[in-house]
């Protein structure tokens, strides 16, 4: 009876620590929200990022490589710390507005026009081990044309990594000649460009930005003329090597 009752409260210990490990991983779940900020005192700026939800080491370290995203590209001074809040990003965006702008009129007699900011993310993909965040940025400092950035940031979500290239794929040489058939086809209906203006020492160079969605991978190369060129490889082609 003694003997029953002992195998009985081991199974029952079991159970009950097994139900406290699956609530753990089920509230370890990311969650997700949106940062929204706009100003339009002296420039127009408009932020539209995701951010993770919670104050956990995961969410602190994958929200704040998305901000650093939205500073970096407020940046006007290269002597400027990149890792200040956003709402300091913004400030420090209009006062650099204001001080360029005085100087000009005090030459030209003529207010320039409002310097612009648009700053935008979405989750565009998530599985069990990773989730990935499409990052663009289209800032207006009154040249002849803005500069857009396009930005895809990859993060294990174990442990909150910004996982590069090589985190990702496990054979970068075999990885990117599957990509260059598949570019090869891209520049067939896009001439502006030749298949030479991406390879380094004869071989495909890896690709400027690399992500997933729910079929394969995004892969970005940025071109001369400084836009891009996108390709997307169904993940049948090319999962023997990926990391993750």
């Amino acid at each position: 009876m003694f003997k029953s009752f002992k195998i009985s409260y081991s199974f029952l210990l079991l159970s009950v620590l097994f139900m406290l490990f699956t609530s753990c991983e089920k509230e370890e779940e990311l969650q997700y929200s949106e940062i929204n900020i706009t100003s339009m005192k002296d420039t127009k700026v408009v932020i539209t990022i995701p951010k993770v939800v919670g104050e956990s080491d995961v969410a602190q370290k994958i929200n704040g490589v998305l901000e650093q995203f939205v500073t970096s590209a407020l940046q006007t001074d290269a002597n400027e710390v990149s890792t200040m809040s956003l709402n300091t990003s913004v400030t420090n965006f209009n006062k650099a507005y204001k001080t360029f702008n005085k100087q000009v009129e005090q030459i030209t007699f003529e207010a320039l026009p409002a310097w612009e900011a648009i700053i935008e993310g979405e989750k565009i993909y998530e599985d069990e081990s990773l989730v990935s965040f499409s990052m663009s940025s289209n800032i207006n400092t009154g040249a002849a044309k803005s500069i857009t950035k396009i930005t895809f940031l990859n993060f294990d979500k174990t442990t909150g990594k910004n996982l590069s290239f090589k985190n990702l794929i496990s054979d970068h040489i075999a990885f990117n000649s599957v990509l260059e058939k598949y570019l090869v086809q891209e520049l067939m209906s896009n001439t502006k460009y030749t298949l030479k203006e991406f390879k380094t020492e004869g071989r495909l160079r890896n690709p400027d930005e690399l992500s997933f969605n729910d079929n394969g991978i995004i892969a970005l190369y940025r071109t001369n003329l400084n836009d891009f060129i996108e390709i997307a490889v169904p993940f049948s082609q090319i999962e023997t090597y990926l990391n993750y």
